[in-house]
């Protein structure tokens, strides 16, 4: 069954929902004590398994249905395999040329890697091995200067978010419109892997800013670039 724009509106509600739950990651800086539970093996394990649940509906229920698709538009079976290919060769280029784009973005941040609990320690003039002098004398920033620096670092993270959220949003529409169990399931996907996206966003924000409602709004303010890519697949198909 080709796309259309019969579930628009749950298709549109499904990438909100996946999209906005980077306040459900963002919303840990309300409460401190949850800051030192969001170490890097959970973090670790909640993006593997968003991962995992993505890469199978990918392959198990999406590419089969954009070969689908390209068949009943009157392609036969090996030019719609080869198209849904080429498709999905060409989706990995172009996240790659936004990891790209990214990696200029930050490429003068050492911040990348580090969990929410090194980073409070890192603001707090804090190492895991006060023993190396050196390090130490790196990190003996000014306070001011500390900030702004974890201020850039939480302004990068959400654009940085916010341009990869818009082919997820885009891909969780047009899968919706599609069919809608898949559409679902994907995004429920995108979601999880949302949370502590929002997680860092908000963090060096509200350490630098002092405001845990300033890190709570900018975490928030980058999901809805999930929005913006099911309003563009919205007006490509309906175009």
């Amino acid at each position: 069954m080709a796309p259309n724009l019969d579930n628009s509106g749950t298709a549109f509600l499904v990438v909100s929902m996946a999209g906005l739950s980077t306040a459900i990651g963002a919303a840990v800086v309300f409460e401190p004590r949850m800051v030192k539970l969001a170490s890097k093996p959970v973090l670790a394990a909640g993006l593997g398994f968003s991962g995992g649940v993505m890469m199978y509906v990918s392959f198990a229920e999406i590419f089969p249905e954009s070969r689908t698709l390209f068949e009943e538009h009157g392609l036969d079976e090996a030019m719609a395999y080869f198209w849904a290919t080429f498709c999905v060769f060409a989706g990995m280029l172009l996240l790659r040329v936004m990891a790209f784009i990214v990696h200029l973005l930050d490429k003068d941040e050492v911040h990348e890697g580090q969990a929410p609990h090194e980073i409070e320690a890192a603001k707090n003039g804090e190492t895991e091995t006060t023993a190396e002098a050196p390090k130490v004398e790196e990190r003996s920033l000014s306070p001011r200067r500390e900030a702004q620096k974890l201020k850039v670092i939480g302004l990068q993270t959400a654009l940085a978010i916010a341009i990869h959220n818009v082919p997820e949003g885009l891909a969780g529409y047009v899968g919706t419109l599609a069919d809608p169990s898949v559409g679902i399931t994907l995004s429920i996907a995108i979601a999880i892997h949302n949370i502590p996206e929002g997680l860092c966003v908000a963090l060096p924000i509200y350490y630098a800013t002092g405001s845990r409602l300033k890190g709570f709004t900018l975490a928030l303010v980058s999901g809805f670039a999930e929005p913006v890519g099911a309003l563009m697949a919205w007006a490509i198909i309906k175009g």
